[in-house]
């Protein structure tokens, strides 16, 4: 147990020297890494794919974020890896496309953002355009996104 801790904190004060020798060129202030667990049951009385009983979906959700910050005010890169794992779902009913047909699934995002400027954003790549996931850091009236299922809307470009 004490070569453990001992192991833990030799990478703790290896890791924190590291970060300490780049944290004068990064712009920390959005820098960091997140980790998210979303469940969600999604029950519908009159289902909008067709007519027929009701029919609900049950899911597990697993989401990581990371964001670099930026390098000298100017670069900084973003990722993210998302998976969705179907709990439970009627077998003969649509479940408004959770997973119809598969019991789970996933993707993975990175980008690369540009900022010219104080009060422009550049990003390169595919990222995340919901507002409350945290993906944009405001809001763009001509990205529509919506943050109301399991997994963020992602969308691939400049």
């Amino acid at each position: 147990m004490r070569k453990i801790v001992a192991m833990a904190v030799i990478c703790l004060t290896a890791a924190s020297g590291l970060t300490s020798a780049y944290a004068a060129q990064l712009a920390d202030d959005e820098a960091g890494l997140r980790i998210r667990l979303k469940n969600e049951l999604r029950r519908a009385d009159k289902p909008s794919a067709g007519t027929g009983r009701d029919i609900y979906a049950w899911v597990q959700g697993g989401l990581l974020d990371f964001n670099s910050g930026y390098y000298s005010n100017i670069i900084g890169v973003e990722g993210g890896a998302y998976y969705v794992y179907k709990l439970g779902a009627r077998a003969d009913m649509s479940t408004r496309w959770y997973l119809d047909g598969d019991k789970s699934f996933g993707f993975a995002l990175g980008a690369v953002k540009i900022k010219p400027s104080e009060n422009s954003l550049l990003k390169l790549g595919r990222f995340g355009t919901d507002y409350s996931y945290g993906s944009l850091p405001y809001r763009i009236p001509l990205m529509a996104g919506s943050s109301q299922r399991t997994l963020p809307t992602v969308s691939e470009g400049a």
